[in-house]
């Protein structure tokens, strides 16, 4: 009889360890560059988002924040590794996404997205990029594991 419950007990230990880690597919980093970090009002730069997977990434969708008293976006385009399908600027905040049947990725630094931003005012103007979905080829979350946004110094 202990044994039994012995069996039991390791099974279930196995099938809960099996079953969380093929909740996530393995992680992944965000980042951002600016070609110019310091900018004059009135310049405009580019800004890569990078990501290193080492799973193809599918869907995603990431809100992109700002203070629009100090730099527009002025446009988003996907990157020679990444894919976009749609995207909507409003009051700070960038939303866009993207559907890959393929995938894209794996890799170490893929230039994902590539935004368009002019400096409005001086000041230090940061963006901040929150992944909200962010799915492998099976529909699965790929973990995010660190997130870096950008500061650019406007004079």
């Amino acid at each position: 009889m202990k044994k039994g419950i012995l069996e039991v007990g390791v099974f279930t230990l196995i099938l809960t360890l099996l079953l969380s880690t093929t909740a996530f597919a393995s992680g992944a980093r965000i980042w951002m560059e600016a070609q110019d970090a310091a900018l004059q009002a009135g310049e405009s730069t580019t800004v890569i988002v990078h990501v290193d997977t080492d799973q193809p990434v599918n869907a995603y969708r990431f809100d992109l924040s700002f203070n629009p008293g100090l730099i527009n976006i002025q446009g988003v385009e996907a990157g020679p590794d990444g894919f976009m399908a749609a995207s909507a600027v409003k009051a700070g905040l960038l939303k866009v996404n993207g559907f890959e049947a393929e995938g894209k990725g794996p890799g170490a630094d893929m230039q994902f997205l590539v935004l368009k931003v002019n400096a409005i005012s001086p000041g230090k103007a940061s963006i901040t990029l929150v992944p909200r979905i962010f799915v492998d080829k099976d529909g699965k979350a790929i973990e995010v594991s660190e997130v870096k946004g950008i500061s650019l110094l406007i004079q």
